[in-house]
């Protein structure tokens, strides 16, 4: 590995300390600070590579540190080390260019693994950056080596968003799979109906964040049933979708992601929220999120109505049942058909998993599932194709205790 030159800034000295000699260990170059003034001084005196600092800190915080060195060094990647539960501080580093985030207490192989990912992330912009500075002579040879780069990056973009959610599921227990369910749903949907390649990856991210306006409401307001508020109090529920906009407009890659949601509990009839929209004003994108919410609210979060079912399939009978009856009143009817394709595609998935000890991992196993450390920490995605370097690192955390001892992997 080459040597890159990390800063470490926390107003507490012992923890810069001890984790200054953890990644020495590891190799790097280890500069410290106390405060975000401290740590933009270093800036200009050290070519830095990764900063990781602290939120709440005298002087100058974190988040004011963070947007003041992406303004003057872009390329310097920042992750975040906040508590757990502050979901809108997560959020608001993400707005202003952070890398990723680390919940406290730290991990210090948490720390090292997040850092090789900003690492890498970082080596992609460069060669990015590299390739577009000499488009012009290269553009047969490199067309095909700048798409698997743009892959990657929008991988790592997807991963960022996951981890984001990762947070708000410990933030709110009662999202916890929802919003990866639905993103799931979504994502099988639109290739059903023929969505377009280019179109696919907005509609997935709204779906991975159209409750993230839950997290400005009450708790009380989260977690009731829809029966026992007020219409007042439905009301300012129904301007989640509004605040969620809010939020993601104000981040460029995720402004096309912020409208699919704001639209998404729209009806073709028009009764719909927050603008009333009808028919094709509402876009596809809301269309198709509006069905695999509303399928999943039936099947799994039970909000809206008290029904009890003997197995699986009579709790899919029903959701589909449910949505038959607005079928062409509030949703396509186009949309329901290929949300039943997808549940009965997802049935046969299911069949071709298999659950696998740790130390049977292989290098070329498919994930079928998230791999999460057990502080939540999101360590590999669905999908993700096990490396022989990565096999090492599973063993790893699952000898530290980190992990759990079975994988779910496909056949």
């Amino acid at each position: 590995m080459s040597i890159n030159n990390i800063l470490l800034v926390d107003d507490e000295t012992k923890v810069t300390e001890t984790i200054g000699r953890f990644l020495k260990m590891k190799g790097f170059t280890v500069f410290q600070a106390s405060n975000g003034v401290e740590a933009l001084a270093v800036a200009r005196k050290q070519a830095l590579d990764v900063v990781l600092t602290d939120v709440r800190m005298p002087q100058m915080d974190g988040i004011e540190c963070l947007k003041q060195l992406k303004a003057t060094y872009p390329d310097i990647e920042v992750i975040m080390a906040t508590a757990m539960g502050e979901a809108e501080t997560a959020i608001e580093c993400m707005k202003s260019g952070a890398f990723g985030y680390l919940m406290k207490p730290l991990d210090l192989n948490a720390i090292y693994t997040e850092i090789l990912k900003a690492l890498e992330h970082r080596a992609l912009l460069q060669k990015i950056n590299d390739y577009q500075h000499n488009l012009e002579q290269k553009v047969e040879e490199r067309t095909n080596e700048i798409v698997v780069l743009n892959q990657q990056l929008r991988g790592s973009f997807l991963t960022s968003i996951r981890m984001l959610i990762s947070l708000l599921e410990a933030y709110d227990p009662f999202i916890a799979g929802h919003l990866r369910r639905v993103a799931s749903l979504s994502r099988l949907i639109g290739r059903l109906i023929n969505v377009p390649q280019k179109d696919q990856p907005p509609i997935e991210i709204a779906a991975l964040l159209h409750d993230i306006g839950t997290v400005a409401l009450p708790k009380r307001l989260r977690t009731a049933e829809f029966s026992k508020l007020s219409n007042d109090e439905i009301l300012v529920i129904k301007q989640h979708t509004v605040i969620a906009q809010n939020i993601m407009s104000s981040f460029e890659k995720l402004e096309t992601a912020g409208l699919i949601v704001r639209s998404h509990l729209e009806r073709l009839d028009g009764t719909g929220f927050p603008d009333g929209l009808k028919d094709e004003s509402i876009p596809l994108g809301s269309k198709i999120l509006g069905v695999a919410n509303a399928y999943d609210e039936l099947t799994s979060r039970r909000r809206f109505s008290g029904e009890q079912f003997g197995d699986e399939e009579e709790k899919e009978s029903f959701a589909l049942k449910q949505l038959a009856k607005v079928s062409g009143k509030h949703y396509e009817r186009q949309i329901i058909e290929a949300l039943k394709e997808a549940i009965v595609e997802n049935r046969m998935k299911s069949r071709n998993e298999t659950v696998a000890e740790v130390k049977n991992i292989k290098a070329g196993m498919v994930l079928a599932e998230d791999l999460f450390t057990k502080e939540g920490l999101l360590l590999l995605s669905k999908g993700h194709t096990i490396l022989p370097a990565q096999v090492k690192q599973i063993n790893y955390f699952h000898n530290m205790g980190m992990i759990p001892p079975q994988l779910r992997v496909q056949l």
